[in-house]
């Protein structure tokens, strides 16, 4: 059980560092859709913070950083 939550809050992670490259080169190139990609994906990610906090309340520092580095 203990392994599947980790799974869980490094698929978060990784995500989310896979959005904040898709942001930094939708600023570069102007096409709309990876902003829109972007944009989906953070909401995304903010209703998986709330749920993967409760597991571990570093993982949700992490990821609260890397969102607002988007």
């Amino acid at each position: 059980m203990k392994r599947t939550k980790n799974m869980k809050n490094n698929f978060v992670v990784f995500v989310s560092f896979v959005l904040f490259v898709v942001h930094k080169v939708s600023c570069f190139s102007f096409l709309s859709w990876l902003n829109l990609c972007a944009f989906v994906a953070k909401k995304i990610i903010v209703f998986n913070i709330f749920i993967f906090s409760y597991y571990s309340f570093e993982k949700m520092l992490t990821s609260l950083f890397v969102l607002v580095t988007l």
